[in-house]
């Protein structure tokens, strides 16, 4: 009769042990670029930004929000809000596509021609999950990057 009583605490501490926390994604690189005439002020640039899932189980990505700036300087920020499944331990990539004002890409197009590659920040937070349970993991990510303009 105690143990009937009992169960339901010993199954959710079995649960809560059980589920560990998603780690963040790692950043890979850049890759497709592609430069689309949008307006005389603007630009859209297609991109890939390849990532690797380092958790050993399989998570579903709801929603990214970032901000992406190149030397220091704002160039525009990404929303995605579609279900990916994510294998574990996997290389994945999400097409992103900005659109920045052409006197941003100008000064970072100019800058890059003088120097071999460019420092890129992204930052921001995902939405990943497993089971319908979702929690906000942040990302921080910023080195050097080769732009193959």
């Amino acid at each position: 009769m105690v143990f009937k009583k009992a169960f339901p605490l010993f199954a959710l501490i079995g649960i809560l042990v059980a589920c560990k926390k998603p780690q963040a994604f790692v950043f890979k690189s850049i890759d497709q670029i592609e430069i689309q005439p949008l307006s005389k002020d603007s630009v859209n640039v297609k991109v890939d930004l390849a990532f690797s899932n380092p958790n050993g189980f399989a998570v579903n990505l709801k929603k990214v929000v970032g901000t992406i700036l190149l030397n220091g300087d704002w160039v525009g920020e990404y929303h995605l809000d579609t279900l990916m499944k994510i294998d574990k331990k996997s290389d994945f990539t999400i097409p992103t596509a900005l659109r920045i004002s052409k006197s941003v890409l100008y000064k970072n197009a100019l800058n890059s021609l003088f120097q071999k590659s460019v420092e890129l920040q992204v930052k921001g937070y995902c939405k990943v999950g497993k089971s319908g349970i979702f929690i906000h993991v942040p990302f921080d990510y910023k080195g050097q990057q080769h732009l193959p303009l």
